[in-house]
């Protein structure tokens, strides 16, 4: 069995990219490297990038990396943001898709500014780039569920387009014309002088 096809690999990801980037890897792994044992812990950004310093992960999905002579990086998605609103919302109904003007007159569900800081700057960018101002109803730490409390009815958010796969039986996912592309990033990142070959293994794979 040649070097780097056995062993273990302790992967950090968030939330989101478990609904995209992750199962990928997943698949590859078991079927180009079945010997490899992946431990996946969910995290946020800076507890992923907290564990790759202390070596308790060998290698995370995160949305921000510092420079560092440290880490290593490669971008490996970009999204971008939709609208998440519950069937039969006016903004639903709309003669045109919504525009982040439409949007800002509802009731806005939002992130946490320090628990989903990635996501509280897009949103409040974007509204602040096309010069309205929102009403936040609520501020949430995790997209998967922004997108639970809009399916209960208690406002419209921005999410990532990959949310859609959540599949949520009250929400339809909306384009909006004036929302920048592919602005929502996902890295993987891992220590530039990690001796794990089965890691060296998957990165080839995946990057």
């Amino acid at each position: 069995m040649a070097a780097g096809t056995a062993g273990t690999i302790r992967i950090g990801f968030t939330a989101v990219s478990a609904l995209t980037v992750l199962g990928e890897w997943i698949k590859t792994a078991a079927a180009e490297l079945p010997e490899v044992d992946l431990v996946l812990s969910e995290m946020v950004t800076h507890a992923q990038l907290d564990a790759l310093l202390a070596g308790e992960i060998e290698v995370g999905l995160v949305r921000q990396v510092p420079r560092s002579e440290i880490l290593d990086a490669r971008l490996v998605s970009t999204d971008t943001l939709v609208l998440a609103a519950p069937k039969e919302h006016p903004l639903t109904r709309l003669d045109h898709a919504p525009t982040l003007a439409d949007i800002a007159e509802h009731d806005v569900v939002t992130y946490s500014p320090s628990e989903a800081w990635y996501f509280y700057e897009l949103v409040v960018a974007a509204f602040r780039n096309a010069n309205v101002k929102p009403r936040y109803v609520q501020h949430i730490s995790q997209v998967h569920t922004v997108a639970a409390v809009v399916n209960a009815g208690l406002g419209v958010a921005l999410v990532p387009s990959s949310a859609a796969t959540l599949a949520l039986p009250n929400l339809e996912f909306l384009t909006i014309p004036d929302m920048p592309r592919d602005t929502v990033e996902l890295f993987c990142t891992w220590r530039t002088a990690h001796t794990n070959p089965a890691l060296a293994a998957l990165l080839a794979l995946v990057t």
